[in-house]
């Protein structure tokens, strides 16, 4: 197999315009860039495809960022026809690139047979290559390189400068190279962040003979679970790939488990209600309106993919008497599919069965060698994402695991063994407080432990499912997907609101806020003191990295925007001057600055209406003109959601007291004229000063507001 080790990785991009090509590799500190431009009437001509060739035919392991889709598929081009691009005058070459560039861009509109011709010229395999985007892209969600870039807190943002037919000039050519290198840069830069995702696929293409290296998860899962069915089937995966079980409609009833029972009235009039609902538009999303629940003082969401609490704000703590217990079902979906035998209808069901068996014995296998050995601990987490994606996989028309009817029996049986937890433990006097898809929170009594974990015992047996043990010393909710709770070790674990950052394929939102909230929840330490002073320690944590320990900096204020092509412009605002920007945009909110707009159908929509902003898509070093207000208001806000506290605009305070202020001096002036004058005019004097007595007692109530 092909060396895919990164250490000799070039991580590179193509650029192409009608009359300019140009490619730029990278491979630690050693840069190659080859450049095919006519010139303009002479002027700046070059031609380096002989030198370009050369280098492709040596056959290094080049990394892009949708290279499948884009890049590798215009040097395959080259590499295919090079006997006769070589004696080709170098406008038509680039001319010709650029044809077959436009032609990848609107592929969705080609005919045929010039799609067939991308299609072929993308299985090619010149050079051993990987796709990042591939690999970080989580089914169809993907973000584009300078999102990426965005998130890794790269030093430059910037957008293609010219449309890609514009005809280059020759004093554009160096701009457009040093697009091109920042771009090749911030590959690069995505690609050591991924490193570890990568090894991972190098280690189990190398394990399962295929090659790996840039899937995605779900493809993986994919391949692992045709190699396994495969060989225990003894048959090739193409004798079954074809296969799938369609449905149209499902009745709620025919997919309920036989141990699934309640013991109150209020469960069993609820299930009894949900049997003869029918799940329609199966082949879509599916749809299905499956009323609420109320059980306990809690209200309960129950759809087709899963269960969660209605849950309000909160600070939820432990005292001397009392405990916070997270109960987790363990390995959930797969224990569900092999305890309960779900197979879809067209395959043999021992055959499946034993296969997915086989696949969650071995991880676990694997993952307990993994403590001493490094490959088993890759080869663990390959397996972990394969056993993960069956689940999924029965409700992917496009796969030989299609039958919905499995992913409702899993879905629907999962929240219905939930809710006989919850109705047990309800009925013991053990207060429910949260619950989501794959667990339930309590706060109940120490003195209650050992009923609680005699309530979960009774049900682990009937269920077939376990349960795993958290203790929490605290638990704080905005609601039931953005949440911060602290282990009883001291570890921290967040959502939502609470995440700095969510990896590279999350939105990229002043991530300032989110560390403040942390540091006042698990510290107490108030925002002031995080908020305005770069270097403060916080832990990182994200998809790739799990307690990365990090000081803040001016990234951490940072906001972002992609505007989309149904806008036709963005504008910034600085003053009477009105300047056009690019779509990619890195900005803080700022004292000074302008005002963002992004404008549709001639009407400028603001990005951001409480603060002015200074654009950062290029780093700076300081000072800064940050608005510290704005992000302590945020923080604020959020701190006065969740601790049931109303929240009060400190500028529109400011500003009340300002124009009291004013009242006041008007008033006193007003009190004096009238109070020297005599006898005659204390009846008017007495007014004033009533007037400014209820200016003070407003002054009063609203000047702690501001301190």
């Amino acid at each position: 197999m092909e060396d895919y080790n990164l250490d000799r990785a070039w991580t590179y991009d193509l650029e192409s315009f009608p009359n300019f090509f140009s490619c730029i590799a990278k491979h630690k500190e050693e840069v190659r860039t080859y450049t095919i431009y006519p010139g303009v009437e002479g002027i700046g001509e070059v031609n380096e495809l002989i030198a370009l060739l050369e280098f492709l035919e040596t056959r290094p392991l080049l990394v892009g960022f949708n290279s499948f889709n884009y890049d590798n598929v215009l040097l395959h081009y080259l590499l295919t026809y090079q006997q006769a691009l070589k004696v080709t005058p170098t406008e038509k070459i680039v001319r010709t690139l650029n044809n077959l560039s436009q032609a990848i861009i609107g592929f969705d509109d080609l005919e045929e047979e010039p799609r067939k011709v991308i299609k072929d010229l993308r299985k090619m395999d010149y050079f051993p290559s990987i796709d990042v985007l591939e690999v970080i892209r989580e089914g169809y969600n993907t973000k584009s390189l300078k999102a990426v870039m965005v998130n890794l807190k790269f030093p430059r943002i910037q957008d293609l400068p010219h449309h890609y037919l514009h005809e280059v000039q020759p004093d554009e050519v160096e701009g457009i190279l040093s697009y091109d290198l920042n771009d090749v840069v911030g590959t690069e830069e995505i690609m050591h962040h991924i490193a570890p995702r990568l090894e991972m696929r190098r280690v189990l293409s190398e394990k399962f003979g295929t090659p790996m290296y840039s899937d995605a998860d779900s493809k993986i899962g994919k391949t692992i679970l045709d190699t396994f069915y495969a060989q225990e089937s003894g048959k090739p995966i193409e004798t079954i790939a074809r296969k799938r079980t369609h449905r149209t409609t499902l009745r709620i009833g025919d997919l309920i488990f036989p141990w699934v029972k309640f013991t109150t009235p209020t469960l069993n009039t609820y299930l009894d209600s949900l049997r003869d609902l029918w799940i329609t538009d199966i082949n879509e999303k599916g749809s299905c309106e499956i009323p609420p629940l109320s059980f306990g003082g809690v209200e309960y969401v129950v759809a087709l993919g899963g269960i969660h609490s209605v849950d309000g704000p909160g600070v939820f703590e432990t005292t001397e008497e009392s405990i916070l217990l997270d109960l987790d079902v363990a390995s959930q979906y797969p224990n569900c599919i092999l305890n309960n035998k779900v197979s879809p209808q067209h395959l043999d069901s021992s055959t499946f069965l034993r296969v997915y068996q086989r696949i969650v014995t071995q991880r676990l296998e694997a993952k307990k060698q993994g403590k001493t050995d490094k490959a088993q601990k890759v080869v663990a987490e390959g397996l972990k994402i394969s056993a993960n994606s069956v689940y999924g996989l029965m409700n992917f028309q496009y796969y030989w695991l299609y039958d919905p009817k499995c992913t409702y029996q899993v879905t629907l049986n999962n929240q219905f063994s939930l809710l006989m937890l919850i109705e047990a433990m309800t009925q013991k006097g053990i207060q429910v407080i949260s619950a989501n898809t794959d667990g339930i929170l309590l706060q109940t009594g120490k003195c209650n432990l050992e009923l609680v974990r005699q309530v979960y015992r009774e049900w682990e047996q009937v269920t077939g499912f376990t349960l795993e043990e958290t203790f929490y010393s605290k638990y704080v909710r905005r609601d039931v997907n953005n949440y911060l709770s602290i282990k009883e070790d001291g570890s921290v674990k967040v959502k939502g609101v609470f995440i700095p950052q969510g990896g590279v394929l999350k939105g990229y939102d002043k991530p300032i806020v989110a560390i403040a909230l942390r540091k006042y929840f698990t510290e107490g330490v108030d925002p002031k003191e995080v908020i305005g002073k770069m270097g403060v320690p916080y832990t990182f944590s994200n998809l790739y990295v799990e307690g990365e320990e990090r000081v803040t900096d001016i990234y951490d204020y940072a906001l972002s925007v992609k505007i989309g092509k149904m806008y036709e412009e963005v504008q910034y605002h600085v003053g009477p001057e009105i300047l056009p920007m690019q779509r990619t945009l890195r900005y803080y909110a700022s004292n000074g600055g302008g005002q963002l707009f992004k404008v549709k159908n001639g009407a400028p929509q603001t990005l951001l209406s409480s603060s002015p902003v200074t654009l950062f898509n290029d780093y700076e070093e300081g000072p800064y003109d940050l608005n510290l207000q704005y992000y302590l208001d945020e923080v604020e806000k959020l701190i006065c959601t969740i601790e049931g506290r109303e929240w009060i605009d400190r500028s529109k305070v400011q500003a009340k007291v300002e124009k009291l202020k004013e009242r006041e001096t008007k008033s006193l002036t007003l009190y004096w004229g009238y109070h020297t004058k005599g006898k005659t005019h204390l009846k008017v004097a007495q007014g004033c000063r009533e007037n400014l007595i209820k200016i003070w007692e407003e002054l009063h109530t609203l000047t702690p507001y501001l301190t």
